[in-house]
C-alpha cells in the first residue's frame, strides 16, 4: 500500500475516534438522580446546573460522577444521625466518600441543589480540601445566583 492509502486509513481511524469520542462525551451524565419511592416530582438536570456552576466558578466537571438522592425529611434525619450520629433537621447536604447529594424533597429545587453540586465540584476538584467556611460561601453564593436566576443568564455576554 502506498503512502496515500495508508494516510487515508489513518485519517479514518482517527475521524472514528473522535466521533466515537465526542459521542461518548455527548452521553456521559455526571450525575445520577434516584428518587425515594412514593415521591412524585419534576427531576431537575442536575448535569446541566453542574455545567453550569462548573463554568462560572471555572473548575472543569471532567470524569466527575456523583449521585442526587431525594429522600423524605425523616429519612434524611435517620440517615445524619446513622452516619455522624448527631441527630438534626438538615435539609440536605453532601457525602464525599460516596459523592452522593442526598436531598429532602421539600426542598428540592434548583437553589440547594445547586448549594450542594457546587459542594461536590469544589470537594472533588482542589486536592486539599478548601475550609468548610470558604466552601460555604462558594455554595451559598451559587444558591443565591440561582435562586434570582442568575445562572440561566447567557456568560458569554
Amino acid at each position: 500500500m502506498g503512502n496515500k492509502g495508508e494516510s487515508m486509513i489513518k485519517k479514518t481511524i482517527i475521524i472514528f475516534l473522535i466521533l466515537t469520542f465526542n459521542l461518548y462525551a455527548a452521553e456521559m451524565k455526571h450525575f445520577t438522580t434516584i428518587i425515594s419511592k412514593d415521591i412524585k416530582l419534576t427531576e431537575i438536570d442536575a448535569d446541566k446546573l453542574a455545567e453550569k456552576i462548573a463554568e462560572m466558578l471555572g473548575l472543569s466537571m471532567h470524569d466527575f460522577k456523583g449521585t442526587v438522592k431525594v429522600l423524605k425529611k425523616e429519612e434524611i434525619a435517620r440517615l445524619y444521625k446513622d452516619l455522624f450520629d448527631i441527630k438534626t433537621d438538615i435539609n440536605s447536604f453532601y457525602m464525599l466518600t460516596t459523592h452522593t447529594i442526598y436531598i429532602n424533597v421539600e426542598n428540592y429545587n434548583e437553589p440547594i441543589l445547586a448549594h450542594e453540586i457546587t459542594h461536590a465540584l469544589i470537594t472533588s476538584y482542589f486536592a486539599e480540601p478548601i475550609p468548610i467556611q470558604i466552601q460555604e460561601i462558594l455554595c451559598k453564593s451559587m444558591e443565591y445566583i440561582t435562586r434570582k436566576g442568575l445562572l440561566n443568564q447567557d456568560s458569554k455576554k
